[in-house]
């Protein structure tokens, strides 16, 4: 059975977030992801997983992600040293570049050359980690005699890194620990092992991870309707132009993108097919979710990460489907 992880969505109640941590853990997840979204902001992941970090013994913990125009290398390098002495050595580093419209309209920063940035944070938080005083000169960022306070408990925290297009694949290959594959439909994961074979990593030597984004309700005609939102909203960020095109839904998804950014998100949602929909997410129960995890780890993906959008009043629901899944598995 694989390595199972479950990510918290971004619009989840702190508290019920709790619960789901100590729950999963419970049921033997091996990890948990706490995204942080640059498109959606809501909540930060570093709060939340200190909160876990304190609360839960076993499951790994990862930020997943967290970006790499809104902090510095040493700040994360600080943060996630701190998380891994709470948790006792279990973080794990998620990073990613987000958004252009995003990090430049609300975070005010220049988003410039994303493949480069992310792999120079890379090399300067291992550096950073190791407890040693650090000097880095790179094309993004420049570091001079940095050095953490308190050493870290360990140099060698796994880092993973969000990629979509090639460029970014190709780039973080062989630097990061693993790729953290998002919004990406089953049949795009060949493609992804491709390119990650042409710059000669073999599948072996570096952990896939992938979201799989669930929609889990009781009431079928609810987890649709959210289903279909988010699928606009990815419409909308043409960061996953490409993405849409190669599966099949470019001008879908065009049309999509026009109705989202006129204001009329309603009207967006409303254009998302069925067919489209599922392409990208899951949309049901038990069977639904573990036949998705099936999918992609036939096709190579080691740590697939369910998903779910939060539905408040909800909860014990998800946790019902969620403790069912492993036995779907074996």
């Amino acid at each position: 059975m694989p390595k199972l992880g479950l990510c918290i969505w971004p619009g989840t109640p702190a508290q019920a977030a709790l619960r789901l941590a100590r729950r999963v853990e419970e049921l033997g997840y091996d990890s948990l992801w706490v995204v942080e979204s640059t498109a959606a902001p809501s909540r930060d992941a570093v709060s939340l997983l200190g909160a876990m970090a304190a609360t839960t013994q076993r499951v790994r913990l990862a930020t997943g992600i967290i970006n790499v125009y809104t902090r510095s290398p040493l700040l994360i390098a600080t943060t996630v040293a701190h998380l891994d002495e709470i948790s006792g050595g279990r973080m794990m580093l998620g990073l990613g570049a987000g958004h252009r419209f995003s990090i430049e309209e609300w975070h005010s920063t220049r988003f410039e050359r994303p493949v480069e940035r992310v792999r120079e944070y890379i090399k300067a938080i291992r550096m950073l980690l190791t407890g040693e005083r650090v000097s880095f000169q790179g094309e993004t960022i420049s570091i001079r005699g940095a050095r953490l306070a308190q050493r870290p408990p360990r140099s060698q925290v796994p880092i993973y890194a969000a990629g979509v297009g090639e460029r970014m694949v190709k780039g973080v290959a062989g630097l990061a620990d693993g790729l953290l594959l998002a919004f990406n439909p089953v049949g795009r994961v060949e493609r992804v092992l491709g390119w990650l074979r042409e710059v000669g990593v073999e599948p072996g030597s570096f952990d896939l991870a992938a979201y799989i984004l669930s929609f889990i309700s009781r009431d079928g005609e609810r987890a649709w309707a959210a289903a279909r939102r988010v699928v606009a909203a990815y419409c909308a960020a043409p960061f996953y132009t490409k993405v849409f095109r190669e599966a099949g839904f470019g001008g879908e998804a065009e049309r999509i993108s026009k109705l989202w950014w006129s204001g009329d998100a309603t009207a967006a949602a409303r254009e998302v097919s069925p067919e489209m929909a599922s392409r990208f997410v899951v949309v049901g129960g038990v069977e639904d979710v573990a036949e998705r995890v099936r999918e992609y780890v036939k096709r190579g993906v080691k740590t697939p990460i369910i998903a779910p959008f939060y539905f408040e009043g909800e909860e014990e629901y998800l946790v019902s489907v969620l403790a069912a899944i492993p036995g779907h598995l074996s």
